[in-house]
């Protein structure tokens, strides 16, 4: 996100596209917590079958919501670091 800061003092994009960046990584940010609480349980859980469905589940989701937030970023004109 210091990208995207960067690209904000910079560019000063508008409040619409500010405010749509805020909901793509709050997203992310919630898959991230989602993701942890899956490895969490995944670690305790005696159901590794079950357990390791939701953390698949998990990562998934969570890769997709890196891969959306990203997408967005690059679409705004922002220099994604390397």
């Amino acid at each position: 996100m210091r990208a995207w800061g960067r690209y904000v003092s910079e560019h000063h994009p508008s409040v619409e596209q500010e405010f749509k960046v805020q909901k793509t990584f709050d997203v992310y940010k919630q898959s991230q917590l989602t993701l942890l609480d899956a490895a969490i349980a995944y670690k305790g859980q005696t159901n590794v079958v079950g357990a390791q469905a939701q953390l698949d589940r998990a990562v998934a989701t969570a890769g997709a919501a890196l891969t959306d937030l990203t997408s967005l970023l690059v679409k705004l004109g922002v220099k994604l670091e390397e």
